[in-house]
């Protein structure tokens, strides 16, 4: 099987294979700043990259610091002083006050084990973990793309896999799960079910899940999906008692009514910060937004209905990140994924495509040099082109099946372009 040219429609295809070595060049080529600029971020935070003090105060700033620290109040019982901010500063290292917990308790189930361990074990195992299951999401994305070496190099030697690295964040265990769940919807519904249900740990991932298996008609991981969030959440409630999710319902509205609408940043990237960043108000930006958020439902209902499973997942996984409520530059690694497998699949004629998806790749490089708000525009904007280019082949009302499908067209299907953007 194999993609279309999304945005080249006059674009002929040629046999497997013709224009392969002008592609890898053209591609790499294309990502060479992106290398180079890993490499001078790399270089300029060895230490913060490479450290495993014995605890906390003796490592630079990290993300996984609240992890650790949510660990070992799991462990001791103060579960509750996680959403208190002021309480959760005091306990907090120097270096490691503005960080903040918004999490449901069912995390703390899987991050206690931690703080059986000094923290630079934890880490070290946190990162090996988080290296197994960012080799299983490019594995099963990338399973079928002929330079699956190439974009695997594309995308670690990135800024936006940098900006992973300098978080130690859980963004390559939430690539997995979604990964995994969208390959294996139709062949493991069960496993699969799993993955999604393991998913409410992050929910705001998941949004356009339930409209996907929907559509798929994927109920055995639909079902499974949700007995595995039910069990998590009375698991929590056996363990934790309702306090705690009381404490998250308080923690989180009071984060979105201090950041939800203000305080753009370089980092955000989703439609909305797309939007306000090009200077629209923050109610026209948000009404916009929620707008964009149903016809990325209803899109994600007609993928797999419209679409290879392959570029369905592409899909959902640029369209996932578009509409998550807050997108940040190490999260972006999930929208990446999706567009290179994309690009995976493109011929050396796919100049528009392969130009957007280095902009989402290495578009995070230049707000991080010059800390510019302005400077990080073209991510979310390139992000939501690829998303939209989608728009043509999932809205055309006649199709019943994409022509260019592997296999025959379903008995009366209206053959249609590939996507294109208009």
């Amino acid at each position: 099987m194999s993609f279309p040219p999304l945005f080249n429609s006059s674009f002929r295809p040629v046999a497997p294979g013709h224009d392969a070595g002008l592609r890898r060049f053209a591609i790499l080529a294309l990502f060479v700043p992106g290398i180079l600029a890993f490499c001078l971020m790399t270089s300029s935070n060895l230490e913060k990259l490479t450290s495993f003090p014995a605890d906390m105060a003796g490592s630079s700033s990290q993300d996984f610091m609240m992890f650790y620290q949510a660990s070992t109040m799991s462990m001791d019982g103060e579960v509750e002083t996680l959403f208190n901010p002021d309480r959760l500063s005091a306990a907090m290292p120097d270096n490691a006050k503005t960080l903040a917990w918004f999490y449901p308790p069912t995390m703390l189930l899987f991050l206690a084990p931690l703080a059986l361990m000094p923290y630079g074990l934890a880490k070290a195992v946190w990162l090996c973990l988080g290296a197994v299951a960012l080799v299983g999401a490019l594995r099963l994305a990338f399973e079928d793309k002929p330079d699956a070496i190439i974009l695997a190099i594309l995308l670690i030697a990135s800024p936006v896999f940098y900006a992973f690295l300098l978080t130690a964040q859980v963004t390559l265990f939430v690539a997995f799960l979604l990964v995994a769940g969208f390959h294996w919807h139709k062949t493991r519904p069960i496993l699969a079910g799993i993955c999604f249900g393991l998913l409410t740990l992050k929910p705001h991932y998941g949004l356009l899940i339930p409209f996907f298996l929907a559509g798929a008609g994927a109920w055995r991981a639909f079902g499974a999906a949700a007995v595995t969030a039910v069990l998590l959440a009375l698991a929590s409630l056996l363990h934790y008692g309702p306090e705690p999710w009381l404490a998250l319902i308080y923690a989180d509205g009071m984060q979105f009514s201090e950041h939800g609408l203000s305080g753009d940043s370089r980092d955000r990237f989703n439609f909305f910060r797309t939007l306000t960043k090009l200077g629209l108000p923050a109610g026209l930006s948000l009404l916009a937004y929620a707008g964009w958020m149903g016809v990325m439902a209803l899109a994600a209902y007609l993928a797999p209905r419209r679409l290879p499973s392959r570029q369905a997942m592409a899909f959902v996984l640029l369209a996932a990140c578009s509409i998550c409520p807050v997108l940040w530059a190490y999260q972006l690694v999930i929208a990446a994924i999706g567009a290179l497998m994309l690009l995976g699949h493109s011929r050396f004629g796919d100049a528009i495509l392969a130009v957007l998806v280095a902009v989402l790749l290495l578009g995070p490089f230049p707000g991080m040099l010059t800390n510019s708000v302005p400077a990080s525009l073209p991510v979310g904007a390139a992000l939501s082109l690829l998303t939209a280019a989608f728009r043509p082949a999932i809205f055309n009302w006649r199709m019943t099946a994409p022509a260019w499908t592997t296999g025959a067209a379903s008995p009366g299907a209206v053959p249609v372009p590939a996507p294109t953007i208009s």
